[in-house]
Protein backbone atom coordinates (compact mmCIF):
# COMPACT_ATOMS: atom_id res chain seq x y z
CA UNK A 1 0.00 0.00 0.00
CA UNK A 2 2.82 2.40 0.81
CA UNK A 3 4.36 1.83 -2.59
CA UNK A 4 1.05 2.77 -4.26
CA UNK A 5 0.75 5.94 -2.16
CA UNK A 6 4.35 6.91 -2.88
CA UNK A 7 3.91 6.40 -6.64
CA UNK A 8 0.71 8.46 -6.55
CA UNK A 9 2.56 11.28 -4.78
CA UNK A 10 5.32 11.18 -7.41
CA UNK A 11 2.76 11.41 -10.22
CA UNK A 12 1.11 14.37 -8.55
CA UNK A 13 4.48 16.10 -8.16
CA UNK A 14 5.22 15.53 -11.83
CA UNK A 15 1.89 17.05 -12.81
CA UNK A 16 2.63 20.16 -10.79
CA UNK A 17 5.35 21.88 -12.79
CA UNK A 18 7.02 25.23 -12.32
CA UNK A 19 8.00 26.04 -15.89
CA UNK A 20 4.64 25.84 -17.69
CA UNK A 21 3.11 29.01 -16.29
CA UNK A 22 4.41 32.57 -16.03
CA UNK A 23 2.97 33.11 -12.58
CA UNK A 24 4.72 30.20 -10.86
CA UNK A 25 3.90 26.58 -10.41
CA UNK A 26 0.67 25.37 -11.85
CA UNK A 27 -1.02 22.23 -13.10
CA UNK A 28 0.20 20.58 -16.30
CA UNK A 29 -0.87 17.71 -18.52
CA UNK A 30 0.64 14.23 -18.38
CA UNK A 31 2.98 15.06 -21.26
CA UNK A 32 4.29 18.18 -19.47
CA UNK A 33 2.32 20.69 -21.53
CA UNK A 34 0.25 23.35 -19.84
CA UNK A 35 -3.46 22.75 -19.54
CA UNK A 36 -5.61 25.00 -21.70
CA UNK A 37 -7.59 27.73 -20.01
CA UNK A 38 -11.07 26.53 -19.03
CA UNK A 39 -13.86 27.66 -21.30
CA UNK A 40 -16.02 30.16 -19.46
CA UNK A 41 -19.44 30.81 -20.94
CA UNK A 42 -20.02 34.43 -21.77
CA UNK A 43 -23.40 35.65 -20.63
CA UNK A 44 -24.63 38.79 -22.36
CA UNK A 45 -25.56 41.61 -20.01
CA UNK A 46 -29.08 42.83 -20.50
CA UNK A 47 -29.36 46.57 -21.03
CA UNK A 48 -32.21 48.00 -19.02
CA UNK A 49 -32.88 51.64 -19.85
CA UNK A 50 -33.34 53.79 -16.77
CA UNK A 51 -36.20 56.25 -17.15
CA UNK A 52 -35.28 59.89 -16.88
CA UNK A 53 -36.85 62.26 -14.38
CA UNK A 54 -38.92 65.10 -15.73
CA UNK A 55 -37.60 68.52 -14.74
CA UNK A 56 -41.04 70.04 -15.29
CA UNK A 57 -42.67 67.53 -12.99
CA UNK A 58 -39.97 68.15 -10.37
CA UNK A 59 -40.70 71.89 -10.51
CA UNK A 60 -44.46 71.32 -10.31
CA UNK A 61 -44.20 68.95 -7.35
CA UNK A 62 -41.91 71.29 -5.40
CA UNK A 63 -44.17 74.27 -6.11
CA UNK A 64 -47.18 72.34 -4.82
CA UNK A 65 -45.61 70.40 -1.94
CA UNK A 66 -42.31 72.16 -1.16
CA UNK A 67 -39.76 69.87 0.47
CA UNK A 68 -42.05 66.85 0.11
CA UNK A 69 -42.16 67.44 -3.66
CA UNK A 70 -38.39 67.16 -3.70
CA UNK A 71 -38.73 63.45 -2.89
CA UNK A 72 -39.27 62.93 -6.64
CA UNK A 73 -35.90 64.33 -7.61
CA UNK A 74 -33.65 63.92 -4.55
CA UNK A 75 -34.45 62.07 -1.35
CA UNK A 76 -31.47 63.32 0.72
CA UNK A 77 -32.10 66.89 -0.41
CA UNK A 78 -35.77 66.57 0.47
CA UNK A 79 -34.97 65.34 3.96
CA UNK A 80 -32.50 68.19 4.51
CA UNK A 81 -34.91 70.84 3.28
CA UNK A 82 -37.78 69.32 5.26
CA UNK A 83 -35.82 69.58 8.51
CA UNK A 84 -34.54 73.08 7.69
CA UNK A 85 -37.97 74.31 6.60
CA UNK A 86 -39.73 72.96 9.69
CA UNK A 87 -37.12 74.34 12.10
CA UNK A 88 -37.04 77.76 10.45
CA UNK A 89 -40.83 77.86 10.13
CA UNK A 90 -41.20 77.31 13.88
CA UNK A 91 -38.51 79.86 14.65
CA UNK A 92 -39.93 82.56 12.36
CA UNK A 93 -43.65 81.74 12.64
CA UNK A 94 -43.77 80.55 9.02
CA UNK A 95 -42.16 83.62 7.43
CA UNK A 96 -39.09 81.59 6.41
CA UNK A 97 -41.22 79.49 4.03
CA UNK A 98 -41.08 82.42 1.60
CA UNK A 99 -37.34 81.76 1.44
CA UNK A 100 -37.15 77.97 1.76
CA UNK A 101 -39.96 77.18 -0.73
CA UNK A 102 -38.21 78.76 -3.76
CA UNK A 103 -34.95 77.10 -2.67
CA UNK A 104 -36.77 73.77 -2.77
CA UNK A 105 -38.06 74.48 -6.29
CA UNK A 106 -34.59 75.39 -7.59
CA UNK A 107 -32.90 72.49 -5.82
CA UNK A 108 -35.49 70.00 -7.11
CA UNK A 109 -35.09 71.19 -10.71
CA UNK A 110 -31.28 71.06 -10.53
CA UNK A 111 -31.40 67.59 -8.94
CA UNK A 112 -33.69 66.22 -11.68
CA UNK A 113 -31.47 67.70 -14.40
CA UNK A 114 -28.35 66.33 -12.71
CA UNK A 115 -29.95 62.88 -12.48
CA UNK A 116 -30.71 62.94 -16.22
CA UNK A 117 -27.21 64.01 -17.27
CA UNK A 118 -25.66 61.32 -15.07
CA UNK A 119 -27.75 58.60 -16.79
CA UNK A 120 -26.69 59.31 -20.38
Amino acid sequence: MWVFMRRRLEVLQELWCSDCCDDGPGPAGLDGSAWPAPAVPVVPIAYVPVPQKSVGLAILLTILFGPLGMLYSTVPGALVMLVVSVLLAFATAGISLFLTWPICVIWGAIAAQSYNTGRR
